[in-house]
């Protein structure tokens, strides 16, 4: 940018052929990876990445920059130093994601477990069918849509409200603890313990594990 010297980049495109494994670094720049089938791996300094329409394992590294995924069959591990994530479409066994700053919003996954951790930034899941749900948010708040019967749910957060939106016909044992806030739901619950900051109950026959947590912020179960 300064002086008489050269500046220059590139724009590089890698076709991939069916069922390969491809290992993808970048240090700075923009990453797209659409229609490949195949294990992918990307890992980059400070990039936006999206990846779109691919089958197969997915992992993605990055140290700062967007992470864009949608219509992903696999298995998916994200792991963002900072930077927002979006995502939709996600079907397969796992998918987790985890970063340290920026805020996430989803929607339309089908897993057998889902996981996500957000060190500072807020939380917006919708259509989110999977036996094992764990959210946590070090500040910022969660809310959290499911779909379908659940085996077990713990949403987190240290410092913000916590909204679990569930079927009306969802039965669970439920926990609900709280710093300063609140617990509010649109269910009949059958309490065992009953406290200013604290909460037990069922609803229905109890079949599901919830339980929801905030630092400072009210706990909020409702029918989706």
């Amino acid at each position: 940018g300064d002086g008489t010297g050269l500046e220059a980049h590139a724009d590089l495109v890698v076709s991939v052929p069916h069922g390969q494994r491809i290992s993808l670094h970048l240090a700075v720049g923009r990453v797209e990876v659409t229609n490949v089938e195949g294990d992918i791996m990307v890992d980059v300094s400070a990039a936006d990445v999206e990846v779109s329409g691919t089958r197969g394992p997915l992992s993605l590294d990055t140290g700062s920059g967007r992470v864009t995924v949608r219509d992903v069959t696999g298995d998916v591990n994200v792991d963002a130093g900072s930077g927002g994530i979006s995502f939709s479409g996600i079907k397969g066994n796992i998918l987790e994601l985890d970063t340290g700053s920026g805020g996430v919003d989803g929607a339309d996954v089908d897993v057998r477990e889902f996981k996500l951790s957000v060190g500072s930034g807020g939380i917006r899941v919708s259509r989110v069918k999977a036996p094992r749900i764990e959210v946590e948010s070090g500040s910022g708040s969660a809310d959290i849509g499911v779909l379908g019967d659940v085996e077990s749910v713990r949403v987190e957060s240290g410092s913000g409200g916590v909204t679990l939106r569930v079927p009306q016909t969802f039965s669970a044992e439920i926990e609900a603890e709280t710093g300063s806030g609140g617990f509010q739901t649109d269910f009949e619950l059958v309490t065992r313990r009953l406290g200013r900051n604290h909460t037990q109950g069922r609803i229905g026959d109890g079949k599901a594990r919830v339980r929801l947590e905030s630092g400072s912020g009210t706990i909020r179960l409702l029918k989706s």
